[in-house]
């Protein structure tokens, strides 16, 4: 079995980036999320993996929350944020905690500036908001913009 990519979902995800590696594949490994603890669990099998990932907290929200528990956010820690701040959003402006007044505000919000940046929103309860892309390198990500040499076509040359 030679796969041209493999796609890891963020359960079991270093587990599987080892046993990979140990089976001799070498393709390239993509994600939607991982952090720091996989990354580390991975022993280097997830070096080069590309990560798109919904964490993407402003600056000023990363270091409210570094003073507030000293740490980096974790995943969905500003996404979160913006969700209980949405709904006391909806609150104030609807004056009401009724669930069908709160969905049609929110539906009407053509956007917001939040914890993770700008959300974009349908009208018809879809939310977009910025993601980035991430490449593990040394049981770090790091942010990548353009092509890396990692996130190439993954079909045989």
């Amino acid at each position: 079995m030679k796969p041209d990519a493999v796609y890891l979902q963020l359960a079991f995800q270093q587990i599987a980036a080892r046993q990979l590696r140990q089976m001799g594949i070498e393709a390239p490994i993509y994600s939607v999320l991982t952090d720091e603890e996989r990354i580390t669990g991975s022993q280097g099998a997830l070096e080069g993996a590309i990560i798109l990932s919904s964490l993407t907290p402003t600056t000023e929200f990363t270091r409210k929350y570094k003073e507030e528990y000293g740490k980096e956010p974790d995943i969905g820690s500003d996404t979160a944020y913006d969700s209980v701040m949405l709904i006391a959003k909806a609150i104030t402006e609807t004056k009401s905690t009724d669930p069908t007044s709160l969905k049609d505000y929110i539906r009407s919000l053509k956007s917001y500036t939040g914890g993770s940046g700008e959300l974009s929103f349908d009208g018809a309860g879809g939310v977009t908001k910025p993601f980035k892309t991430l490449e593990v390198r040394g049981n770090k990500t790091v942010e990548i913009t353009g092509t890396s040499q990692n996130a190439r076509d993954p079909s045989p040359r």
